[in-house]
């Protein structure tokens, strides 16, 4: 880990910042910006931008807006992957990843083009080859970076992909603040889909 000091790149006059995610060897990154989203502005739109080391900073997406903000949330060999999400612009409150997120665009890092678009797909973290999984209703469904996917059955607000393992991990929010617990779940060449394993830990009350 290194100190990458002040990204001056990141500036986005005149709008609000949403993310950022960076490369693994640190010498690119990609992150989101709102146009127009001061109360009362209108006419808002959601954008994606890239840069680096040496890199000129580049527009990568651009679309209207009427909450709904783009914000990369991994930028992979396999594309920068970006969530198109709701958030609490307008006064409205805070809105958790496992609530907002709403569709997923993955964007060739060479190209700059849209390789891949999944409406309906709530995924809030990308593995760092390029592994989401869409949890917006069970069973998950898991993306590898090779471009295959994965069942799980089961439902999780906040999941990560193990690729070095094939498994999943992901938590359980209980609903009336009953607590939470941790599950992972493994791929079994034996078997069509992924199958939940032993829970890591045990609700709290």
């Amino acid at each position: 880990m290194s100190d990458m000091g002040v990204l001056q790149s990141l500036a986005v006059p005149g709008a609000l910042a949403f993310g950022l995610a960076v490369s693994q060897d640190g010498r690119r990154w990609a992150w989101g910006g709102c146009v127009g989203c001061a109360p009362n502005v209108g006419h808002m739109r959601a954008r994606i931008y890239a840069g680096g080391i040496d890199i000129p900073d580049k527009l990568v997406l651009d679309e209207p807006s009427a909450n709904p903000v783009l914000i990369p949330i991994g930028y992979t060999p396999r594309g920068i992957v970006v969530a198109r999400t709701a958030t609490g612009i307008g006064g409205c409150c805070y809105i958790p990843p496992e609530a907002g997120h709403r569709d997923v665009l993955v964007v060739d890092p060479t190209t700059f083009q849209i390789s891949q678009s999944l409406n309906g797909c709530n995924a809030a973290y990308t593995s760092p080859q390029g592994s989401f999984v869409c949890t917006s209703t069970p069973p998950m469904t898991v993306h590898l970076a090779d471009g295959s996917t994965r069942s799980v059955a089961a439902g999780g607000g906040w999941v990560h992909v193990d690729d070095s393992h094939g498994r999943v991990v992901f938590t359980l929010i209980h609903s009336r603040g009953q607590g939470m617990a941790g599950v992972h779940a493994r791929w079994t060449s034996r078997r069509p889909r992924w199958t939940a394993a032993p829970s890591l830990c045990s609700p709290t009350r």
